[in-house]
């Protein structure tokens, strides 16, 4: 005889609960379906355009220079006997720099003297006896000779005994002491560097897209520079040379700007950038990028309706951060944030208006 199986209470229990949740959630979401209907409103954030003139620009980061730098070298050997300028010192074109022991060059310069005058005055005697017809023409020929070669050696001792006086060949600044005094120097070791500091310049390299704008533009183009070192002040530049050519390597060219105004605070070596205005649209409405979709579309709100709309638009002008619209939409009041998942008239809600 078989036996009747009955469900366990303690099963019977949560299956009857479970059920009963269930029925409840659909009941739930039934009944808020079938409330009123009214549409949530999302949230957008709209601006208008603004009107007035846009600009291209580029940057690049650069460093200064003076345009007029040499590093002085000797042009003997001998020991460093005196070193008389300091870095940051002024010099004028001819001030004493330093000076190497001239002793040995002064003998040389006293023998060298003494071999000419020998050699000068034996000439001068032959000279008169050949010109009598006293002297032969060899024994003339001799003389002169050895005139001539002692009197090249006598200069070049000259030369030699007036480099030991090593002076700036340019008006600047002292901007680096290479060695001290003391120090055995030739014409291979340098001494100080010298540089002008009332031409400052920055060689920049400009990529090849944009040599258009500045071939045959270099006047009207307009630059500035913004300095950190020198409390972020603005210095104008203009363009001093532009190279002709585009390295195959790095694909740029060079352009020397000259920096103009009061640069007393600026030195060589100081981090510069510089800002290109490549050109400028004035008297424009325009946007920021924000507004546009990837698709293209410039959403907008109806005041009237309070919905969303759409626009289609290939800016014919524009920057890195705004683009034009055409002057039919300036009154437009265009969405900035909340637009992309939106349907065209879709009622919105406007929580914020934007100034640009």
């Amino acid at each position: 005889m078989k036996k009747k199986r009955y469900l366990d209470l303690k099963y019977i229990i949560p299956l009857v609960l479970v059920s009963a949740g269930l029925f409840y959630w659909f009941g739930s979401t039934l009944g808020a379906e079938e409330k009123t209907g009214t549409e949530i409103k999302p949230p957008v954030v709209v601006t208008t355009p603004a009107y007035g003139s846009l600009e291209r620009v580029f940057r690049l980061n650069g460093y200064v220079e003076a345009e007029t730098t040499l590093t002085v070298l000797p042009r003997i050997s001998g020991s460093l006997t005196e070193l008389s300028v300091q870095v940051g010192e002024a010099v004028q074109k001819g001030r004493l720099l330093a000076e190497i022991d001239s002793e040995p060059y002064s003998l040389t310069l006293q023998q060298a003297e003494a071999a000419y005058l020998a050699a000068k005055s034996t000439f001068e005697r032959l000279e008169r006896l050949y010109e009598s017809h006293s002297a032969s023409k060899q024994s003339y020929d001799d003389a002169k000779a050895q005139y001539e070669a002692y009197k090249s050696q006598y200069e070049l001792a000259r030369l030699q005994y007036n480099y030991t006086r090593i002076t700036s060949p340019i008006d600047g600044v002292v901007l680096a002491r290479h060695t001290s005094a003391g120090s055995l120097v030739a014409p291979q070791v340098p001494i100080v560097t010298i540089g002008d500091l009332s031409s400052l310049v920055i060689h920049a390299r400009v990529p090849e897209r944009y040599f258009r704008n500045f071939y045959g533009n270099t006047e009207e183009l307009e630059i500035s520079g913004n300095v950190p070192a020198a409390g972020n002040t603005i210095f104008q530049g203009k363009i001093k040379t532009l190279s002709p050519y585009i390295s195959p390597e790095t694909k740029s060219f060079e352009v020397t700007i000259q920096l103009s105004g009061d640069t007393s605070m600026i030195r060589p070596g100081m981090f510069i950038r510089l800002t290109f205005q490549i050109d400028r649209m004035e008297n424009i409405h325009y946007l920021p990028f924000a507004a546009i979709t990837g698709q293209g579309d410039l959403w907008y709100v109806d005041r009237e309706t309070e919905t969303a709309g759409k626009i289609r638009i290939e800016p014919d002008y524009s920057n890195d951060e705004y683009f034009m619209v055409p002057e039919e939409y300036a009154g437009y009041a265009f969405i900035i944030e909340g637009q992309h998942f939106l349907r065209e008239h879709q009622a919105v809600r406007i929580v914020s208006q934007r100034e640009m």
